[in-house]
């Protein structure tokens, strides 16, 4: 099997055209035009009592130092070793990134309805702390059980613009297989019981007909259509029970509704699984 280092190596090593001039990936990368992440893998995820990947869409307004990338191979090496769990990102003070309009923000986990839905999902698998409010900054930060230790959080896409905003379909269309066959390459290190992938449904089905997500996964019968306020599509991605639900947006989307989707998804998670994983 491929390894994650070479599936990245060849995204990376595509050619693409910015603002009319073109140059490889990791190049635009090096000159702090693109961005990219790895999988991030808490340091307790080996031992939850169910082993969740989180999958959203894109990492845009990523920052990370660029110093050491200077070819093909030393770039990978750098996004990958960003991988030092998940306490030094859900933090209380939030990290650094860049918004699309070129300033610089502090990213806060519990103003998110996407991380607001991760956490109430273990929150109901006795994996975190309840909150005792909307936002209860002792059970995000301090939580006794550690929450953010115990899940593997990645996105569909693996390179995004640095400056905010998501990538555009020229920055996806050319990855597009490289970017499926990325998340099964995921799929079969970090070995989830179950993988809970909530992108903007663009992205998910960013065109009709042509290789995507959809058109691979479901069109494959590995998933199947849901007729759910939450859950688009269910069903198995090799071993690992997988959900694409929709989007916790904040657009029209109360902290409410999100908790009612974690009830939902927490629900076919223990439909699905065996009898000690139930809560």
């Amino acid at each position: 099997m491929e390894s994650i280092f070479e599936q990245m190596k060849t995204i990376l090593a595509m050619d693409w055209n910015i603002e009319g001039e073109n140059k490889k990936v990791w190049e635009w990368i090096r000159d702090k035009k693109l961005t990219s992440a790895p999988a991030f893998k808490g340091n307790l995820y080996d031992t939850a009592s169910v082993k969740i990947m989180f999958v959203g869409h894109a990492v845009n307004g990523w920052e990370f130092e660029t110093d050491n990338c200077i070819n093909l191979e030393k770039t990978v090496e750098t996004i990958l070793k960003q991988n030092n769990g998940l306490a030094t990102l859900v933090k209380k003070e939030g990290f650094l990134y860049k918004k699309k309009n070129g300033t610089e923000g502090y990213y806060k986990h519990i103003n998110s309805r996407f991380w607001r839905l991760i956490k109430k999902v273990l929150e109901q698998l006795e994996e975190s702390d309840e909150s005792n409010s909307i936002k209860d900054e002792k059970s995000w930060y301090e939580d006794a059980k550690s929450w953010n230790e115990k899940i593997v959080w990645t996105n569909l896409y693996n390179v995004a613009p640095r400056d905010g905003g998501n990538p555009e379909d020229k920055m996806i269309k050319p990855c597009m297989e490289q970017y499926v066959e990325m998340l099964r390459l995921q799929l079969e290190q970090y070995k989830p019981d179950v993988v809970i992938i909530c992108p903007l449904k663009g992205y998910f089905i960013p065109w009709k007909r042509q290789k995507s997500f959809d058109e691979i996964f479901v069109k494959n019968n590995d998933l199947e259509s849901r007729t759910s306020d939450t859950i688009i599509w269910s069903g198995k991605l090799g071993s690992t029970e997988a959900i694409v639900c929709k989007r916790p947006d904040k657009r029209g989307m109360s902290y409410e509704d999100v908790d009612n989707m974690s009830k939902e998804i927490v629900e076919y998670i223990n439909l699905k699984k065996k009898p000690k994983l139930l809560c």
